[in-house]
């Protein structure tokens, strides 16, 4: 079975009317309705088959509790839930937002880098506070995204049971739209998903925003090639200022750090946030470290961008819960991808079972021709997967350095003992007692004169001693000055609060996990690596929270009633 396809004008529950179909993707049908009370809401009928299983509704009702828990400006909370006697369908409403979604947005062209740090800035504000809630999107794209107008670009997102739903009901049509913005684990049924999946979504969700195409060469076309992006998304990535060159797009090689580690397919190596890599970008916007003077303009102020009638949407979206719907763009296939090995082949088809080689649906981000760079490509990253094949180096059979090193050890030995019977018995003893009375001195050798070394801080001693890597020896630690601007109201490095923000301090060399925050402020989080020797000092710019002008409420006869 499916969700239920209804005509305009058809009535679900008794109180709410059909007026156009926004989205479908086999599973979920959403559809722009108005109420009995004439406002105007986002109504999603589910597959009734979804509503017989007790677990799942169960599920889908905690989501709605823990989405209603978080702040309304972040989130888009369900005000209405129940089931269609005419369809036996579980439905839910929602208010229909006025602002466009990130996907709508992009159509006008790609976005700057501050406008998109931003956004992104939003986005981790509402993925925090769901996760204060433990909770995790795990289903989100630019169609589900929506961006408030300029200077705020406040975020609201939108479809938190969708993951729910897509596992319990799947369907071609939701694989080939969702599978893009998918991250690697979710290729696997028996993976621990949470906050670090949200993670490499948005990293790819800021990529198509920087650029107005997929990061993945596979999906730039509608629909996407789903067999290569199996192999693709699991093999090496290309930094994002290259990949953004092959797709005739700029993104400044200074974020190509922050995307690398987001765009792991081990989940440990990502960033902790989201807000890491909005900082990143907002760090860049404001102080004009452009890539080129080819960098794409800030968006314009709203309401600029133009909604299209429903008429002229050529094909169903997927799972939108609220905006406007987004007509598809033809687009053009570019050239497929360097050849990959038979057995990467094999693991890539592997990952995935139950779904059709091809997709049926399009895809909902804008699509076009692909100016590919004609020359070899950069070297690449290893997201953290071994490689398959190792060359295995080959062995010396020489025998000439075995019989040096025989030969130098008749020789030293020799000498050692000729040299203890031409020294007085006087002597000897001194030595042996010596060595008796300090076995440490003795073992580590004789100071320069032929005595042992009586300082207990000399070198060779295995006390104090920084410059050996022997047993015994300590680590000499390094200077290191963390400061905010403004100042933090608290720095934790390695999860241990600095009395004292900004002040030096001494760390052992290594890597260390570095925490600022500050009431109002997006809080940053990232690893910095102090080496031996090298006094480290690093300012953080802290980026403020912005607020947009209040909302007024939606009324309706469910939430508060109407003046």
């Amino acid at each position: 079975m499916t969700a239920p396809h209804l005509g305009p004008g058809h009535t679900v529950a008794g109180r709410y009317t059909i007026r156009a179909l926004l989205g479908f993707t086999g599973e979920v049908a959403t559809y722009q309705a108005t109420s009995s009370q004439g406002q105007d809401v986002v109504l999603k009928l589910f597959d009734p088959a979804i509503g017989q299983r007790a677990d799942v509704m169960s599920q889908l009702e905690q989501t709605r509790a823990q989405v209603a828990a978080m702040p309304p400006e972040l989130v888009v909370p369900v005000f209405d839930f129940g089931y269609d006697a005419g369809t036996s369908a579980p439905f839910s409403v929602c208010e229909k937002l006025q602002v466009p979604s990130l996907a709508k947005l992009v159509e006008t062209g790609p976005l700057s880098v501050d406008v998109v740090g931003a956004i992104l800035g939003g986005i981790a504000q509402v993925l925090d506070a769901a996760q204060a809630q433990q909770l995790s999107h795990l289903a989100l794209k630019p169609s589900n995204i929506f961006v408030g107008p300029a200077p705020y670009y406040t975020a609201r997102i939108t479809d938190f049971g969708a993951s729910v739903v897509r596992r319990t009901s799947p369907t071609h049509e939701a694989y080939a739209l969702s599978a893009p913005w998918w991250a690697p684990e979710q290729l696997q049924p028996a993976a621990v998903l949470g906050r670090a999946t949200d993670v490499f979504t948005s990293a790819l969700i800021a990529f198509y925003a920087l650029t107005g195409r997929s990061y993945w060469k596979s999906c730039q076309s509608s629909p996407p090639d789903l067999p290569a992006w199996q192999i693709e998304v699991m093999g090496q990535r290309l930094p994002v200022s290259h990949r953004a060159s092959e797709l005739g797009g700029s993104v400044p090689a200074v974020i190509d750090g922050v995307f690398a580690r987001a765009f792991s397919v081990n989940q440990p190596d990502r960033p902790t946030s989201v807000a890491e890599i909005a900082t990143a970008l907002a760090s860049v916007g404001a102080y004009g470290q452009q890539a080129s003077d080819d960098q794409p303009p800030p968006t314009q102020g709203f309401p600029s961008v133009e909604y299209p009638p429903v008429a002229q949407v050529q094909a169903p979206q997927s799972d939108m819960a609220a905006g406007g719907s987004q007509p598809v763009q033809s687009a053009q296939p570019v050239q497929s991808a360097q050849p990959v090995p038979a057995e990467q082949q094999a693991y890539g088809a592997a990952s995935v079972g139950g779904y059709a080689a091809q997709g049926t649906s399009p895809q909902s981000q804008p699509a076009g021709p692909v100016a590919a760079a004609a020359q070899a490509p950069p070297a690449s990253i290893t997201p953290g997967l071994p490689p398959i094949f190792q060359t295995e180096k080959k062995k010396s059979t020489s025998m000439l350095p075995v019989i040096i090193g025989v030969v130098a050890a008749v020789v030293i030995g020799g000498a050692g003992v000729a040299f203890l019977f031409v020294r007085s018995p006087g002597e000897t003893e001194s030595v042996a007692s010596a060595g008796s009375a300090n076995p440490e001195a003795s073992a580590s050798g004789l100071a320069a004169g032929g005595s042992p070394s009586s300082d207990p801080k000399a070198p060779g001693s295995g006390e104090g001693d920084t410059g050996g890597g022997g047993p015994g020896t300590e680590v000499e630690k390094v200077e290191v000055t963390i400061k905010c601007v403004p100042v933090c109201d608290e720095i934790l490095i390695d999860n241990e609060k600095v009395e004292k923000p900004g002040e030096k301090l001494e760390l052992l060399p290594g890597k260390h996990t570095v925490k600022a925050s500050k009431a109002g402020y997006i809080t940053r989080s990232e690893t910095i690596d102090v080496e031996v020797g090298k006094p480290f000092k690093k300012d953080y710019p802290l980026i403020r929270i912005q607020q947009g002008p209040p909302r007024p409420k939606p009324c309706s006869q469910f939430i508060r009633p109407c003046k």
